[in-house]
Formats: structure tokens, sequence, C-alpha cells
């Protein structure tokens, strides 16, 4: 998966690709990679308080999860076993994200 692409598609700040257990298995941009280890150090925290959200989200019928403010955005997307995080400065478009999202994975 190339979450450089899917970056620049998608107008996003920063995208995170978690395993089903909350572990970081890649991210973009690589200049962040300190920003994607304080996260990964948070998230034990975070995913063990969260550990029933994320189940009852990974065993529902719901596709993807948008959390939007006038500033920033995160858009949660599942993807198998794996969630796909894009966040953004501005207001983002889900439909162009999953489009980005399906043809980056047709390839």
């Amino acid at each position: 998966m190339n979450l450089k692409e899917l970056l620049s598609n998608t107008n996003s700040h920063s995208i995170y690709l978690f395993e089903r257990d909350g572990n970081i298995i890649d991210s973009y941009p690589k200049e962040s990679n300190k920003t994607a280890e304080n996260i990964t150090a948070f998230s034990a925290t975070v995913f063990n308080m969260a550990q029933h959200f994320f189940t009852d989200f990974f065993e529902s019928e719901l596709s993807n999860l948008t959390i939007k403010s006038n500033k920033k955005n995160i858009a949660l997307i599942k993807l198998d076993d794996f969630i796909i995080c894009f966040f953004s400065d501005k207001n983002m478009n889900l439909g162009v994200l999953e489009l980005s999202l399906r043809k980056e994975l047709n390839k």
C-alpha cells in the first residue's frame, strides 16, 4: 500500500496503518516517525481503554468512522484485520478517501 500516494490524493496531514491489536504497522510521512513512536507508546494505554470499542467496530457492519471538528478531521476505515487512519487539517471528503484507498488496494 502506497501511503505517500494516499496522503497526496486525499490531502491528509498524516496516515497511520494499525493492526487489530493497535500496533502501528506503517505511517506516512516518515519524517513524523517520532510522532508514530509517541502514538505507539500512547496507544498502548488508549487501545487498552478502548479495546471494547475496537472489538465492536471490527465485529459490526460499520466500515468507517469519521470524527470532525472545525479544524481537524479523523477518518478510521476498516480493512479486513486492519484500520487505516487518516488525519486531516481540512474538511475531508470520505468518498474521495474510500475511492483512493480502493484504487490503491486494487493495484
